[in-house]
């Protein structure tokens, strides 16, 4: 007895194979990402696409919220986004400054842990400039930070003050 997904019911493949078991024969089918699963209880063949093996065996979409406080929810979304899986979705509120995520488990915890890293509270550090070009200075400055961070410079008292993450303000003090 066999189940056959609605999306393999068009597609036709002819192959030979001589002197080899059934089972061997079926594991020929993931190189056209057509796969299977046997379900001992009832009995039957399961034929299904790549995809839908994927979602039976890694779990099915999961809803999250990741409430962004300090960065931009556009930078965050973009990280977000970068590591949803195929049948992920992604829907960002601008006005409440909220992620709304539909995906796998395990691509949630990775997300999870990004927002984590980047979605931190930004500090303040001055910078006295006296023997060089303050917009020199200010160029290299800017050159390290991300798009989170904020430079502001004033050329009367030569100080730049910036405002970002801890890490990128340490790597600017060296």
């Amino acid at each position: 007895n066999m189940i056959v997904s609605p999306e393999l019911q068009d597609i036709q493949l002819q192959f030979w194979m001589t002197e080899t078991a059934p089972k061997d024969a079926l594991e020929v089918l993931k190189f056209t990402k057509v796969y299977h699963e046997f379900d001992e209880e009832n009995k039957f063949l399961r034929i299904m696409t790549k995809e839908e093996y994927l979602k039976r065996e890694f779990g099915k979409a999961k809803p999250t919220e990741f409430k962004v406080k300090h960065a931009d929810v556009a930078y965050i979304e973009s990280m977000v986004a970068s590591l949803l899986s195929s049948t992920g979705r992604v829907i960002t509120d601008q006005r409440t400054n909220n992620i709304y995520v539909w995906d796998t488990e395990d691509n949630i915890k990775e997300m999870q842990r990004i927002v984590d890293e980047i979605d931190i509270p930004l500090q303040k550090a001055e910078f006295t400039i006296e023997h060089a070009e303050l917009p020199d200075i200010e160029a290299v400055l800017a050159s390290q930070m991300s798009p989170s961070g904020n430079i502001l410079s004033d050329v009367r008292t030569g100080q730049i003050f910036v405002w970002h993450s801890p890490n990128i303000l340490d790597q600017m003090r060296t």
